[in-house]
């Protein structure tokens, strides 16, 4: 067997790369390369336990990348604080990908103390992590990484998501701090939102939830968005997309309760530009017109000047109490009906106005 035969030390070895899809994941020894590798730049492991992995970065201070895959539950699994600690020495990491096996069951997390000081990833530009929220929670706590410009974040499906310490996490980085537009995305079997900044930036955040049932998919982004509040406050620009891949209209408004949806919108305090496609549209007019009144009407999107809606009637009566409800603060919204150009930036002024 390979890892066998590579139980002795290589000090010029600069890569690793293995990968296995066989059920039962193989498991390297802790004598794998002599438990040492000073040379190391890229580490690739997919589907592979190494759970003395912690050991080998110790020596590996050079490493620049290191991808963890499909990394199997009960015998690859490294605590958030063992983790953390071995990222520490990494002074040179650019990439970090984390991606658990999905469990038939959520994993019995132990949360340890949080330490009062925290490793310094000054060179991390990349972070990826597939897995339950209370391990990246424990392992955001441990780590602080100032120049990340990308971080792509995928939970599995669980009833209760706990990511309090994530935001702080982000709002120590320089690039994704003051977010610009926001893009809500339901399909078949997940929904996401990507969080990016103004035009000619770099910087992307991106939280998804492996889930199918159209009313957990709004919980769970709902949940994410209360909890990113300080991030989500600064976004201008917000799309919610996609709903109609193998669920019909009635469907959606079948299970997903106008208040629910409603609060999908609501830590979008500084949005102006609103863009719901197809039937997410008719969703969202459905649900204002149950809301009804003038008081929830200024609540939701409080700061909204220009909303599109695909599939709009014209004379929807719950999109003219919005109007209407919004013009004697000074805030009136326009509201318009046609294919929106939102991907190129054309600007509202673009869009066909509802006749109310």
């Amino acid at each position: 067997m390979l890892a066998t035969a590579m139980q002795e030390q290589y000090p010029a070895l600069t890569m690793i790369e293995l990968c296995s899809d066989e059920e039962v994941a193989p498991v390297l020894p802790d004598t794998f390369l002599g438990g040492s590798a000073p040379r190391l730049r890229s580490v690739s492991l997919e589907g592979i336990a190494f759970p003395t992995l912690p050991r080998l970065l110790l020596s590996a201070v050079g490493l620049v990348s290191l991808l963890l895959d499909k990394i199997p539950q009960n015998t690859g699994y490294i605590s958030p604080d063992v983790m953390a600690t071995s990222l520490s020495t990494l002074t040179r990491l650019k990439f970090l990908r984390i991606d658990f096996r999905p469990p038939a069951l959520l994993p019995n997390i132990r949360r340890h103390p949080r330490q009062s000081t925290r490793a310094v990833l000054l060179c991390l530009a990349w972070l990826e992590f597939r897995g339950v929220s209370e391990y990246l929670e424990d392992l955001m706590a441990r780590i602080e990484a100032p120049f990340l410009d990308n971080i792509n974040i995928k939970f599995f499906d669980q009833p209760v998501f706990d990511i309090l310490q994530l935001p702080q996490f982000i709002t120590r980085s320089e690039k994704l701090k003051l977010p610009h537009q926001a893009t809500v995305n339901f399909q078949s079997d997940f929904v996401q939102i990507t969080v990016s900044p103004p035009k000619g930036t770099v910087g992307c955040l991106t939280f998804q939830v492996l889930c199918t049932v159209p009313h957990w998919q709004v919980s769970a982004i709902v949940q994410i968005c209360n909890q990113a509040l300080p991030l989500l406050s600064n976004v201008e620009r917000l799309e919610v997309c996609g709903g109609e891949y193998e669920h019909s209209l009635q469907d959606w408004q079948d299970v997903v309760e106008s208040d629910q949806w409603l609060e999908l919108f609501e830590p979008f305090v500084g949005v102006e530009c609103l863009h719901v496609t197809k039937y997410l549209g008719s969703l969202t007019a459905s649900a204002l017109r149950e809301a009804g009144g003038r008081r929830r009407a200024t609540e939701v999107l409080p700061a909204l000047r220009s909303m599109f809606l695909e599939e709009l009637e014209p004379s929807d009566s719950a999109i003219s109490r919005l109007v209407t409800a919004r013009g004697p603060s000074g805030r009136p919204v326009k509201v318009y009906s046609r294919k929106s150009e939102w991907e190129h930036d054309l600007g509202w002024e673009q869009f066909l106005e509802v006749d109310d």
